[in-house]
């Protein structure tokens, strides 16, 4: 059993973010937001080259262009986007506990040994979760070869096979906690202490994640307006479902200094 309900980690997050909702927006609007828009930028004007050289009968530079576009995206992912996201997470559980917290604060992640650590966190983590996933993958691929009706059929009855991979997500879902709040900490040890802490807890985390559905929708509706709102709120509270883990008093702030971010 936890130690905190989900609406007592809900009020916690509502409180932590009492006075700091504009550094909490600028924290997810310098962290996620800004990247995204210049990965899609960068993306179209790739593009548009790649099919500018092809209708001019450049066809090899095209398929160059086009080759570049996706190493370009991968190599973003991995080495900007990814890092800031995990550090943004900090940014909210550094919020959550009381710290001193500041906008560009998720920037901090791109320091020599840290960053170094949180890259290849990012990436062992997005790869076992692509792992998990080919248990899906791999028999959806196959049944579309079938003849119709059939495959059809058959693909929506794969579905199930996702639930190993939701629940390695929801397993995993703590390291990037463990491993920023102990600098010591390597991305092995981080994903072991996640697995021991969610082991009894996963549901607790998915019914979690579940109760922000319609605020989620409400994101959707406002076309990414309302997510000013939402995702510092929601990710504050798992913030707050990560320190109940680790037995802290969510409503206290300031208990646990963290050297990561000065």
């Amino acid at each position: 059993m936890l130690n905190h309900t989900r609406a007592e980690m809900k009020a916690a997050a509502k409180s932590a973010l009492e006075g700091k909702w504009g550094t909490a927006i600028g924290a997810l609007l310098l962290s996620q937001v800004v990247p995204a828009v210049v990965l899609c930028i960068a993306i179209c004007l790739m593009v548009f080259m790649a099919y500018l050289c092809i209708g001019y009968g450049a066809v090899g530079s095209g398929i160059i262009i086009w080759i570049l576009v996706y190493i370009f995206e991968f190599a973003f992912i991995f080495l900007i986007l990814g890092p800031l996201t995990i550090t943004y997470r900090f940014f909210n559980l550094r919020l959550g506990r009381g710290l001193e917290v500041n906008a560009t604060m998720p920037y901090q992640c791109f320091q020599g040994v840290q960053y170094r650590r949180v890259a290849l966190s990012y990436f062992m983590y997005t790869l076992f979760i692509f792992l998990w996933s080919l248990i899906f993958v791999v028999p959806a691929l196959l049944v579309i070869l079938l003849p119709e009706p059939w495959s059809f059929v058959l693909y929506i009855l794969c579905f199930p096979l996702l639930i190993p991979m939701y629940v390695k997500m929801l397993s995993y879902d703590m390291m990037f906690f463990v491993m920023l709040d102990h600098p010591e900490t390597n991305w092995q040890s981080a994903l072991n202490e996640s697995k021991q802490m969610m082991h009894g807890h996963k549901t607790d985390l998915f019914v979690l994640y579940l109760s922000f559905i319609p605020w989620l929708l409400l994101v959707g509706v406002t076309a990414g307006l309302a997510g000013l709102y939402v995702y510092p709120y929601m990710y504050t509270t798992v913030a707050n479902f990560y320190r109940s883990l680790k037995e802290e008093n969510v409503a206290a702030a300031g208990e646990i200094p963290n050297e990561f971010i000065a």
